[in-house]
Formats: structure tokens, sequence, C-alpha cells
């Protein structure tokens, strides 16, 4: 009697935060197996609402991590790019990871924009916002059309999910970690 081979399929997220390392050399899964993490998916460097998202995490990351939560960023750029803007944002110590293949936006289930998520009428007028509260839009560096999205993510399992609706969406990063973590420990 032949032997049955059971083929299991790795789940493509997990697999995705294994391969994928940070510019400290440690991937996504190592590092939330050390502490739980809030995990920030930008479209691009020179977009303005990521920028803000950026500046919104420097101000929430005393909350975010007497929560218990680390900071990761991903995004697109080469990493010279990145130092150089994370640095403008006193961000230079966060673990950051250049994904400019998009395998874990699509591993994390981040689509592509399209014409509502762009170009509605609030997307416009939150546009104007960020702008006028010194988000200006620079060179994109990055998929213009990816969505971004949070996630809290520990010992390799998504806890709490924000997809944004539109890439004009300001979630509470803060929020979103003490949810996720507080899932956690159920």
């Amino acid at each position: 009697m032949a032997a049955t081979r059971t083929n299991k399929t790795a789940d493509p997220q997990q697999a995705a935060m294994r391969e994928t390392t940070s510019v400290g050399g440690r991937s996504l899964w190592d590092l939330s197996h050390e502490s739980p993490l809030l995990v920030i998916f930008l479209r691009h460097l020179g977009c303005t609402f990521c920028k803000e998202a950026v500046r919104d995490a420097a101000r929430q990351r005393a909350d975010i991590q007497a929560a218990g939560a680390r900071i990761v960023f991903v995004h697109m750029a080469p990493e010279a790019d990145a130092k150089a803007f994370f640095d403008g944002y006193g961000m230079a110590d966060v673990q950051r990871i250049s994904d400019p293949e998009g395998k874990l936006y699509r591993a994390f289930g981040l689509e592509r924009a399209g014409i509502k998520e762009m170009l509605s009428p609030s997307v416009w007028t939150r546009g104007i916002s960020a702008i006028l509260r010194g988000n200006l839009p620079g060179i994109p560096r990055g998929d213009m059309l990816r969505m971004p999205g949070a996630f809290v993510v520990n010992q390799g399992r998504v806890s709490k999910s924000h997809f944004h609706q539109t890439i004009a969406d300001r979630p509470d990063l803060s929020g979103i970690s003490k949810e996720g973590l507080a899932a956690c420990r159920l």
C-alpha cells in the first residue's frame, strides 16, 4: 500500500512575512514573534496622504508603543529614498520594509485603487486639507495605485486590519493598535 502524501499549501500571507526582510535584515515574521507590530502600508513616498500617515504615526508613537506594539512601515521605494524620507519625520529608527514588487501588499489583500478610491470629491477635499497641513505632494516612489492599509500582527497572525476605502482615509493608528492588541489577549 502506497503512503499518502498531503500537500499542505503554506498560507501566502505567512509565507510573504517570512520572505520579506526589513532594512535591519529581519523578516516581518520574526519581528512579529518578538513583539506585536502595527504594520503600516504606504502607497508611495510622494503621496500626500502617506506623508500625513507617517506624521500621524510619529505623533502617536508613544501611545502605540505604550499599548505594546512596535511600528513597521512597508513601502515600495528604494531604501536610499526611504531612509531620507523617514529620517525627515524622526522615524529613522523604526523598522521598514521595501517591497517594490508589492508581494506583501498582495498577501495582505491590499488591492490597486480604482477611480472611486482615487478621484472622488472626498479624496480631493481631504487632499487639500492634508496639503494645507504641510503634507506637500512629491515625486511618486512606488505604485501610485496601490491601496494603503494598517494591520496589527502578533506571532505571525493578523489580529486587526484596516483596509482604506479611499487613498484619503486617515485611520486612528493608536486606536487600531489598541484594538488589535486587545484581540491578541482574548
